[in-house]
Parts: structure tokens; sequence; C-alpha cells
């Protein structure tokens, strides 16, 4: 947890240490903040184009077989996205957010930190079966963000409402996001000729994941506007209680109906009590990036939640263990 912590909530602090240090305080000038923020945007684009895929497509490649009755984990995932997301859209309807504001709160509702956190307690607390359980449950994870959540997003924020219509155009305008999408095509294809994962990947992934979270979280810090969360408290407050109420409301009882604590002598349905309550996704910080969104108010939701996270997760620990 210490590791998860310095990388995640650490690399922000860091990234916002070295923002204050650039832009002075009380220079609020345009250009020192558009500098800063053409920076953390080449960081994001170069760790999502040049780093991501490489893990994504290993996990892909190397991934196994399992028993039948485990198919309802990677549904459950589902639900959890699908609840993030239409709680954020009836929420953006009641509240009459501005486009810029909505765009970025649907992505923040809906994009959930499943894998980091959740992986590192699977194996720590239950081992190769709660790691097997975190894989299934994001298996359809990336996929939704990339054909769903992004170019979503983006249609909110140009003034599109909370409408889903599938434009390819949408997703062939931002070609970086294909890259994910490619490295999970590539990984099945390579798995279903039956090539083997050369086991240098495994290494690479171990050494990429970490610094993936650190960069992403650094550039957030070089955005981030502690000042401005007062802005946001009501949208800040209300992504807080989808993420650790709605969530948790819908997915548990689905669990437990479904008969998880029936697999794997109770890790699955443990586990998935713990991703239930995931925070906000660093990755709900790009959309607002690429498509003009409220960069501040997706800063603050995910925020909020962390540190909301880093309350609840001891508590579970208490509970759940």
């Amino acid at each position: 947890m210490i590791i998860v912590l310095a990388l995640s909530f650490g690399s922000v602090i860091l990234g916002y240490v070295v923002q204050r240090a650039v832009v002075p305080r009380g220079d609020g000038s345009d250009a020192s903040q558009d500098r800063i923020a053409s920076v953390a945007k080449w960081i994001k684009l170069v760790t999502l184009a040049g780093l991501l895929p490489w893990p994504i497509l290993f996990t892909f490649w190397r991934l196994e077989s399992v028993s039948p009755r485990f198919a309802v984990i990677p549904l459950l995932g589902l639900l959890s996205l699908a609840v993030g997301g239409t709680s954020a859209l009836v929420l953006i309807r009641l509240m009459r957010l501005d486009p810029r504001k909505a765009g970025a709160f649907y992505a923040c509702g809906m994009m959930t930190n499943l894998g980091v956190v959740g992986g590192l307690i699977g194996i720590m607390f239950f081992g190769p079966d709660g790691f097997l359980t975190v894989q299934l449950f994001t298996m359809f994870e990336v996929f939704t963000y990339y054909l769903v959540v992004f170019p979503l997003s983006q249609q909110i924020g140009a003034g599109g409402g909370g409408r889903f219509r599938f434009d390819p155009r949408l997703i062939l305008s931002k070609p970086m996001s294909l890259i994910p999408i490619s490295s999970i095509v590539l990984g099945l294809v390579l798995r279903g000729l039956g090539v083997p994962a050369p086991t240098f990947l495994d290494v690479l992934s171990r050494i990429i994941v970490p610094v993936i979270t650190g960069t992403i979280g650094f550039s957030i810090g070089l955005t981030l506007r502690v000042s401005r969360l007062r802005r946001y408290r009501r949208e800040a407050a209300l992504i807080a209680a989808i993420k650790f109420l709605a969530i948790p409301a819908v997915v548990i009882p689905a669990a437990y109906a479904l008969g998880l604590p029936g697999l794997l002598g109770g890790v699955a349905f443990k586990m998935v009590v713990f991703l239930s309550f995931g925070p906000v996704a660093l990755i709900a910080m790009v959309p607002p990036q690429l498509y003009d969104l409220d960069l501040d108010l997706a800063n603050s939701g995910w925020l909020v939640t962390t540190v909301g996270h880093l309350i609840i997760i001891p508590i579970l620990i208490l509970i759940v263990i």
C-alpha cells in the first residue's frame, strides 16, 4: 500500500511541487499556465501511446482460459462502469451542467481506478485467486473506456447531450485512442495462434505499470489547481457519492445474488467488494485534456475520491478480511 500511495498520490504531489516552482505564486498568466499544461499533455500522450500498449498486449497475449463459472465476474465489471456512467448522466441533467463540465463529470463518473490498487490488494491478501478476480473484473475496462467513454465525453463536451450515438469518426479523429485497442486485438490474435508470450514482456510489464502510474500522476500534479477545489465542491461530492455509494449499492448485492461467495472460497466476492469502491481513475484526466473539457473539475473529482479511498481501504480491510 505504501508503494501504491507513493506512485499514485506521491507522484501528484511531486508534480504539484514542480508546478509551483515553475509557476510562482501569484503568476496566473495564461502563458505560464498554457506552457505547463502543454508539457502535462505531452507527458500523458507519450505515456498512453508509448508505454500503456505493452502491458495491455502482454495481459491479453498470456490470458489463460478459465471455467465458464467465472464469466459473471467480467459482467460485474461492466455493471460497475455502467452504474457509474448512468449515475453521472442523471446528475448532469439534474444539475444542468454546461457542456465542458458535463463531459468531464461523465468521464469521472464512469472511469474508475480498478487495476492498480485492486491488483496489489489481490496479490497481497488473496494471492493468485485475488489477482485472477481483478483481471476478470477489468477485462472489458479498456474496451469500454476507448469505445464508449472517450467518444461520449467528447460528444457531451461539444453540447451533444447524454444520448449515446457511436460515431467512428470520434475515435479516428484521435488516432492515439486506437493504440490500446490495437494492443488488445494483437494480444488476442497472438494467443489464438498459439504463439508463446516472451518472458521479457512479463518483466517489462512489471516495470512499465508503475512508471505509467507515476508519470500520469506527475502530469496531473502539473495541472492541479488545489485553490480551485472549492469551486467544484458540489460536483466533487456527487462524484464521490457515485463511487462510494451508488456503485457498491448495486454491484455488491448483484455479486452476492450471482453466487460469488461460493467461488474461489469467497475470494472472488471479497475482491469485488474492494473493486466496487474504486476512486476516479487517473485516465479520467485524459478526455478533458484531449477534448478541452473542464480539467479542474476532473482534477477535483480525482483528488476528492482518491483521498476518500485512502480512508475507505483500511476500513474495508478490517471488515472484509
